[in-house]
């Protein structure tokens, strides 16, 4: 079956709620605290649509412009300083129970790194992570640095060491580059 990735409107909203909370409900890294906060929608939101199955992945990124920014829409700050402004917070990456490591949240994440390209002021890509989630390798092999938090994400409850994860804007074509390679789009 073939996958649309498309930004998702206003008609998608039950869909991406759905996707996400069935999605951090079998999460081993993480508890839901407030599912209200896991469902909203801060930024721009993509998807990747298989027509006949529905949205079985989905991303948001949103633009930051400062620590209190970051704050704001996650609750955490990166334990060293960083100053790489405007950044894009990824954030709320959900893959539907079952369709993992399919290269969905790659395919989405090539998205991100593609729009990132063709803004010149944005100077990194960033994000919060639990340690152990699935995607750690493919960050680090893209040339993300890792860093511990300080703070909580008051949207979820337990869970297991947050990291705090930037890509800078060097690494935004290399990065790109190698996800078409893995996903087979060079």
């Amino acid at each position: 079956m073939p996958i649309t990735i498309r930004l998702a409107t206003a008609a998608d909203f039950d869909a991406v709620a759905a996707l996400r909370l069935a999605a951090y409900r079998a999460a081993p890294e993480f508890t839901i605290a407030d599912e209200a906060a896991v469902t909203r929608w801060d930024g721009q939101v993509l998807v990747a649509d298989c027509s006949a199955n529905g949205l079985v992945a989905t991303m948001q990124y949103i633009p930051c412009r400062s620590l209190a920014d970051l704050a704001h829409f996650n609750g955490s700050l990166p334990a060293v300083e960083f100053k790489a402004f405007p950044t894009l917070l990824l954030n709320r990456g959900a893959t539907r129970p079952g369709r993992h490591y399919q290269g969905l949240n790659s395919r989405l994440r090539l998205a991100m790194l593609e729009t990132a390209l063709a803004d010149p002021q944005l100077q990194s890509l960033t994000g919060f992570v639990y340690a152990g989630a699935p995607r750690l390798n493919l960050l680090r092999a893209l040339g993300y640095s890792f860093c511990p938090v300080s703070g909580a994400d008051i949207t979820f409850g337990e869970h297991t060491e947050e990291l705090f994860v930037a890509l800078p804007r060097t690494q935004f074509a290399i990065a790109a580059e190698q996800l078409r390679q893995m996903l087979a789009l060079a």
